[in-house]
């Protein structure tokens, strides 16, 4: 790819009138939910399968749905017979079909019945005599995102602390990329506001992970997991694994040379698993500070009353007001992303008036901006001092600090990297944040023997896909883990798996 190197994250928002610029960004058609690429192979493009081998492109072309798990019988009220036929079975499989396609492009907020029906030349009424809204539609899809992920666990060889062991992993984690990428709408659009208030009991995702917690206890039995359960350490991988082609994804739409094969990332995480549940296998390090002497500076930290996106000056008075405002659109773009959500979802989940919004912001636009800053800022403060930890000690504690920026702004970085990564107005601060982050993975790894003769751009999504996508994704948005349960598992992963440190 040639040109002008774009960043992971977008850039800083430029002020007064030239913002106003990029509102159209936000306006008219859904914003995509997922990268290009990974939309590409999600709709039958084999090439990146082919780089997983052929069961694994064989595994892209499947079906998103099992046949047999389709309606029998028609809702009522029905034309002639409640019996689904080969007809009505060709039908339902289409609006299946539909229904997935709209999720990965728009979002499952953005997208409705009207769309899905309109999409296979069929009226709400068609929709309406197999689901009874898209939610059971959706939970069609995500039942069998399970059950594919079911057979892919059933399917993991034992797993040995040798090298034998650790091409077994590489070759089962790329066929687990394969399933996740098939399967991406299901997965970065679950939970659903209505799953996600179930009970464990209720929820349809808790029986499948206790199956995957159970592949991993069998196939792992001399796997080190210092201290965490086989469930947590399941769901960490199917996580890195997940989101990590997803971060790729991003990253390599903006790189002028050639893109990152999937399997290079593969390869990578592999590695850091590995390495993570055999550390006796490898040689220990000695903890120091990594990259030598001489950390980050920060970069100084806007004043509130100065950030990109606010309509006018805010008075000391104001603060409170837009500390609501901002947590409130955080949570909603978490809870329905950029697509499906409206400045009226804002403000209700707020609690003020239309007037109080817009005495602040021009529109979601506006308020992106705002949001999008911060994010950078917080980001760009916390990675200047990762180089400052010379023991696993002091690492956990900067990793907990982290959780506190990744509470705080995950579901910023993860729109904006899903949604309007490649606004060319955004670019400058993302590629600031982009090379600080390059620059802090290749100090942090300079001597890591783990990921040695892999390219920079596979380390990188690695260390950002730990850093950031993991706890966002099993922690913040769809909570299987908690929080002790994360920080534990990036300590385990960053000390043991990418630095070879004791924990």
């Amino acid at each position: 790819m040639s040109g002008k190197r774009k960043a992971m994250i977008p850039a800083r928002l430029v002020r007064s009138g030239t913002l106003l610029r990029i509102v159209s960004t936000f306006k008219g058609a859904p914003c995509g939910r997922l990268p290009r690429p990974m939309l590409s192979r999600m709709n039958g493009d084999l090439a990146a399968g082919a780089d997983r081998g052929t069961a694994a492109a064989q595994d892209n072309a499947r079906p998103v749905v099992d046949t047999r798990r389709l309606p029998v019988r028609r809702r009522a009220p029905y034309a002639v017979s409640p019996s689904i036929g080969p007809e009505g079975a060709r039908a339902c499989l289409e609006l299946i079909e539909a229904g997935h396609r709209l999720f990965t492009e728009r979002g499952y907020h953005a997208t409705t019945t009207t769309a899905i029906a309109e999409a296979t030349g069929r009226s709400d009424a068609a929709f309406y005599q197999y689901f009874d809204g898209k939610q059971a539609l959706f939970l069609l899809l995500f039942e069998n995102l399970g059950r594919d992920l079911v057979a892919q666990f059933a399917a993991l060889p034992p797993i040995a602390a040798t090298p034998a062991g650790l091409a077994a992993l590489r070759e089962w984690l790329a066929g687990l990329g394969a399933v996740l990428n098939r399967h991406s709408a299901s997965l970065l659009e679950w939970p659903t506001p209505d799953e996600a208030d179930e009970e464990p009991s209720e929820n349809p995702q808790e029986a499948y992970i206790a199956r995957l917690a159970g592949a991993f206890r069998d196939r792992l039995p001399h796997a080190d997991f210092a201290g965490l359960s086989p469930r947590a350490v399941a769901l960490v991988v199917t996580s890195l694994t997940a989101y990590g082609h997803f971060v790729l994804d991003v990253r390599n739409r903006g790189l002028r040379t050639e893109a990152t094969a999937p399997a290079v990332l593969d390869d990578a995480l592999s590695r850091v698993v590995h390495r993570s549940l055999f550390p006796d296998a490898y040689p220990a390090r000695k903890p120091g500070r990594p990259g030598g002497p001489g950390g980050v500076h920060p970069p100084a930290r806007s004043a509130p009353e100065q950030l990109p996106g606010l309509r006018r000056p805010v008075t000391r008075r104001g603060h409170a007001t837009i500390k609501k405002i901002t947590e409130a659109a955080i949570a909603t773009f978490e809870a329905r992303g950029l697509a499906g959500t409206s400045v009226n979802d804002i403000i209700a989940a707020a609690g003020v008036a239309h007037g109080t919004f817009y005495t602040y912001w021009a529109d979601r636009a506006a308020i992106v901006a705002t949001l999008t800053h911060q994010a950078a800022e917080a980001v760009l403060a916390h990675l200047a001092t990762l180089l400052d930890a010379g023991s696993t000690a002091e690492l956990g504690a900067w990793l907990a600090g982290w959780l506190d920026v990744v509470a705080d702004h995950g579901p910023v970085l993860h729109v904006w990297a899903a949604d309007i990564v490649d606004e060319p107005l955004l670019q400058p601060l993302g590629i600031e944040v982009d090379d600080r982050l390059r620059d802090v993975a290749n100090r942090l790894l300079a001597d890591s023997p783990v990921l040695d003769g892999l390219d920079e751009n596979a380390r990188t999504t690695a260390l950002w896909t730990v850093l950031a996508e993991l706890p966002r994704s099993a922690w913040r948005r769809n909570p299987v883990l908690t929080r002790d349960e994360v920080l534990r598992a990036q300590t385990l992963l960053l000390a043991r798996g990418f630095l070879g440190w004791p924990l």
